[in-house]
């Protein structure tokens, strides 16, 4: 039967046959290496690790938890539908059958066993799901708890009515985005990446196996022909290609299909370093309880919480800190099912974050870094968390064109992304949200540049919304590469690093207008409330064209006031720790050499002259500024170098000089000093400064590998591959470093 809303009236309707979605021939032959080949139980739970969760469940830890689930399981679930009618999705039954589903196995409960098969098997026969938006997940849920009371209660079940169920759930799971056969979308990214296919169908087709093993056939097709190599490879980088929001979604569904692949093979399938991308989420974290924004997400809210995510994560890590976290965001007490079947309550959590470094490499597959002074989680924190990245590779979907981003949180958002994330795929999502304009970064404008789908020519990086399937078509294909990381280094010490640099080749990020891009940050940790951080920023920048204009960004919540020649200050308002500052001063192009622009208000969403509204036009973001650093005569290449200063309110910033000779650019702030390659090369032989008198403590970045020592031969320095840099405290006047091994 056609339901329409009352009153709804169509002119016409036309009914055609939806084609069943084409089994790809790589499926039809596929011969999984995995298969179910233990007895039932073996979703989520085996006969193997069975003993010691019913063991668990008595624990101080788990007691509470089980009693409250038994309370309710042991209670009759009004549901008695009249013949014919229809109820609508109801997930409160959905979790009542679990539950019962679960008592019965953990008591070998056979009368509670067959309570949740009949009601599962009456709410079968009256859902409908309709067409809503989203509805997928409302019918995957249905799915997901009926391939839980097939296996779980599978010998209180007769062979009839455990046809009618799988009969039952195939028709469901052709109402999924993914359809059945399950191929309308993929397994490593976009929806398909989500409940569908990595919780919801992998468990119905671990549970039916041995009478249907084709839908395992097609789902262990996907997840261990497709999703595990690529993951596997992905996450040797230790944070999620989607963000912090989306991200944390997917990456929890990764985990849900790599746990049911371990809990049925008795074993584990994925690499053990996919339990590690949860750090991903707590370096990004701010003491307001949010993230620095990655990609499309919310931004503002509360202590955000992905309990069942870092639950999964932490059943695989089994670090005290994690649990710590778990314990933070709730995580036993908002998932009580799965923390009796994952949690271990002998790991006493730490919630303290004393057994993580401040700063933290992201790798090669995914680049970038984060540096923090301090793990202060409180509304009176002034810790400063900086966040650079690039390098690596682009997935699309909703990683944004930001390869060199620099974000900066002190006392509030103060260099930022602009974007806003509402609704995809709008004017305002491909013209602004995920483009490079949006972000901090470096913009070279070819005017007759074309880019996906012809949106706006903001002078960005590519903008790419495909996505690859496989480790070899990300390396090999132009359009996934998004530049090099050159090296990543801290030091002195491990876990609070008084200096933290990344150095990546961001030129495979653009198309052919660049022939060069480097971009080298280096943080200092001053470990000083009056002066806590202070940063250089430093792009070498080369285009096939000379009269191609290249832009240095810098995006900020709060209004660029010029406060001397070529310092500009921004605060985002009085917080309460207090207010904090940022000093930026621009160093290279030369003031004379150079011009600024600044979008603020409403402009600050334009993209050289079309303008895009934002969403949430109230927000702060909507109203933000962009500064445009570039240079007033067109060269065939550039260097652009800011120095950065964070302060509180009434103290000065430090003074900063610098010079340059030849390739070798010199900063001092305060006591600190850095010398730079000014060509975004390395140093391959020597190394010369010329500082003031008095006692530095240097920084010198992009040495080559090898042995290093200082002409006066009072210190020697081993610089490793992916390291390239020297820590060393100096007095002033003239010195140098000098390679003397490989």
């Amino acid at each position: 039967a056609l339901q329409m809303p009352r009153g709804f009236r169509l002119r016409s309707l036309e009914i055609r046959w939806a084609p069943v979605p084409a089994v790809p021939k790589e499926a039809q032959n596929y011969k999984p290496s995995i298969v179910p080949e233990k007895p039932h139980p073996r979703v989520w739970v085996n006969e193997d690790v069975l003993p010691g969760i019913r063991a668990g469940l008595q624990h101080p830890e788990h007691r509470p938890l089980y009693e409250a689930i038994r309370s309710r399981a042991l209670k009759p679930y009004p549901f008695d539908p009249a013949p014919g009618s229809t109820v609508a999705p109801d997930a409160a039954l959905e979790t009542a059958v679990i539950e019962k589903a679960f008592v019965s196995l953990m008591e070998q409960d056979a009368a509670l066993g067959k309570e949740a098969a009949q009601l599962m098997s009456r709410y079968f026969d009256a859902v409908d799901f309709g067409n809503r938006l989203d509805v997928a997940r409302e019918i995957g849920g249905a799915i997901y708890a009926a391939s839980l009371v097939y296996d779980w209660c599978y010998d209180l079940m007769t062979p009839e009515e455990r046809q009618r169920m799988r009969k039952k759930m195939i028709l469901c799971a052709a109402d999924l985005e993914t359809d059945w056969p399950p191929f309308q979308q993929s397994v490593v990214t976009g929806h398909g990446n989500e409940w569908q296919l990595c919780r919801d169908l992998l468990a119905m087709a671990i549970a039916v196996y041995d009478e249907d093993p084709v839908p395992y056939q097609y789902l262990s097709y996907h997840i261990l022909g497709q999703l595990l190599p690529l993951r596997d490879w992905q996450y040797q980088s230790p944070r999620h290609n989607q963000g912090t929001n989306y991200g944390y979604l997917r990456y929890g569904c990764d985990l849900h299909a790599a746990w049911m692949m371990e809990r049925m093979a008795g074993r584990k399938v994925f690499h053990p370093r996919i339990y590690s991308v949860i750090d991903f989420w707590t370096y990004m974290r701010l003491p307001i309880g949010d993230m620095l924004p990655c990609g499309d997400g919310r931004i503002d809210r509360k202590y955000w919480k992905y309990p069942l995510t870092t639950m999964l994560a932490q059943a695989g890590s089994r670090s005290p800190q994690v649990k710590g976290e778990m314990v933070r965001q709730e995580s036993l007490t908002r998932f009580p099912m799965m923390a009796l079947l994952f949690n271990d309550p002998e790991i006493v959590p730490d919630k303290s974050f004393d057994t993580l470094p401040l700063s933290i490499d992201f790798g090669r597959i995914l680049g970038g870094m984060v540096a923090r002074t301090g793990w202060d989680l409180s509304d009176q924190s002034q810790d400063v968390i900086a966040e650079i990245r690039g390098g690596g590779y682009i997935f699309g979907n909703h990683q944004h064109s930001d390869a060199g981003a620099l974000q900066l949180y002190y006392l509030g958002h103060q260099i930022v992304d602009l974007g806003q994330y509402r609704f995809y795929g709008t004017p305002y999502d491909y013209g602004f949200n995920k483009r490079s304009i949006s972000h901090s970064m470096m913009l070279v404008l070819d005017p007759a540049e074309k880019f996906w789908k012809n949106t706006v020519n903001d002078g960005g990086t590519r903008f790419n919304q495909d996505f690859p399937a496989t480790p070899e078509e990300t390396m090999n294909t132009p359009q996934f590469q998004n530049g090099t990381v050159r090296y990543c280094a801290f030091g002195p010490e491990k876990m609070a690093p008084d200096v933290s640099v990344f150095s990546a080749d961001l030129t495979s990020a653009y198309t052919g207008k660049v022939e060069k891009l480097v971009r080298t940050f280096l943080f200092w940790n001053n470990k000083d409330a009056r002066h806590p951080a202070s940063m250089i920023l430093l792009d070498r920048v080369r285009s096939s064209d000379p009269m191609y204009r290249k832009i240095c960004q810098i995006n900020t919540a709060g209004l660029p006031e010029m406060t001397a020649p070529g310092t500009f200050r921004f605060t985002p308002g009085k917080r309460k720790a207090g207010t904090g500052y940022t000093h930026l001063t621009m160093l290279y192009p030369l003031e004379d050499d150079r011009d600024v622009q600044i979008f603020s208000g409403r402009e600050s969403t334009s993209v050289f002259g079309t303008r895009f509204d934002p969403p949430l036009p109230q927000h702060w973001s909507a109203v933000g500024h962009r500064i445009q650093i570039f240079p007033k005569i067109a060269a065939p290449e550039n260097l652009f170098v800011q120095a950065i200063q964070l302060c509180p309110e009434g103290v000065e910033p430090q003074k900063i000089s610098h010079s340059r000779t030849g390739e070798t650019l010199q900063i001092t702030m305060g006591s600190r000093a850095a010398v730079l390659n000014a060509k975004g090369e390395l140093f391959s032989n020597s190394v010369q400064w010329d500082l003031p008198e008095g006692e530095w403590h240097l920084t010198v970045t992009d040495l080559a590998p090898g042995k290093w020592q200082l002409e006066n031969g009072s210190q020697s320095v081993t610089v490793e591959e992916g390291k390239n840099i020297a820590i060393l405290n100096v007095n002033g006047g003239k010195n140098a470093l000098k390679r003397s091994a490989l």
